[in-house]
């Protein structure tokens, strides 16, 4: 007799978003984003750091670092250097991505050989689909590269994370400063209010944010707030409760910002589809 044993995906690749290989220049900024699904970030060469919420990754040439879904994350480069880097961004599911939450890793040539493999198979299915969506062709490419990510990610479950230096005393300041926001962000807090729960002076937490973030720090709360929201609109708690919940004037306010924020209204976001870009700029 035959017994069927039911297999349940450790590591599932749903969907393939984008892939770009591109050198920045010394002293590019790129400001951040949050988005519905992962992104990998390869150093093929140079240095760059990279913030993942309240993290800092100082990156350099053969390491690979993801960012999880809804993670505000952003990078410049660093060291004076053009960072040559790979990026792919791709919607995976099953328990095998939680290995993966803000993990970096330090790629042998064989790895590293693996990837870019893996890459060009990305990059050929991404031009298919710019030229015809439908074709079977798509279809083939976008399954082949599916499986080549699938098992490159199964290779790096088995690996460890590269060793991190000790973060600088600022860096820890800052990340501490970031997770009291996330710890307090349903409270009414003021800049000031910030300060004082971090034992800070406001001059100096602004200067701590204005080494490692793109904004001020009443504008990174605020950011703080809309992703709280956003997944207070996923669990269907409706935008007067959020809008109370989190601080807003009114629920017409929250609409408001919510929209100048992310480009999308609460509806548009509950109904998004899984490769919706959320901007918080």
């Amino acid at each position: 007799m035959y017994t069927l044993k039911p297999i349940k995906r450790y590591i599932k690749v749903e969907a393939l978003n984008s892939c770009l290989d591109v050198v920045r220049e010394e002293g590019f900024v790129f400001p951040g984003e949050m988005h519905d699904f992962w992104e990998a970030v390869f150093v093929q060469s140079g240095q760059a750091v990279a913030a993942a919420d309240e993290q800092i990754f100082n990156l350099k040439d053969g390491q690979l670092l993801f960012h999880q879904p809804m993670e505000f994350h952003r990078i410049r480069s660093a060291a004076k250097s053009a960072p040559h880097l790979l990026i792919i961004s791709f919607a995976a599911t099953g328990n095998g991505m939680e290995h993966f939450k803000r993990k970096c890793f330090d790629l042998s040539s064989e790895e590293w050989h693996s990837f870019r493999h893996m890459f060009s198979h990305f990059s050929s299915a991404q031009k298919e689909y710019e030229a015809n969506g439908q074709s079977s062709r798509f279809q083939f490419l976008s399954s082949q590269t599916a499986t080549a990510l699938e098992d490159f990610l199964l290779h790096l479950c088995q690996k460890e994370m590269a060793p991190q230096r000790k973060p600088s005393r600022d860096e820890a300041r800052f990340k501490d400063i970031v997770e009291l926001m996330n710890n307090h962000c349903e409270s009414n807090l003021c800049v000031n209010d910030i300060a004082d729960l971090c034992h800070i002076s406001t001059s100096n937490m602004k200067r701590l944010f204005s080494l490692y973030c793109d904004r001020g720090v009443a504008k990174y709360f605020l950011t703080v707030k809309l992703r709280r929201s956003m997944q207070l609109l996923d669990e269907g708690v409706s935008c007067f409760e959020i809008a109370d919940r989190l601080g807003f004037s009114s629920v017409n306010y929250f609409h408001t910002v919510f929209k100048r924020e992310t480009g999308l209204t609460p509806g548009d976001f509950r109904r998004r589809g899984a490769s919706q870009i959320i901007n918080l700029l």
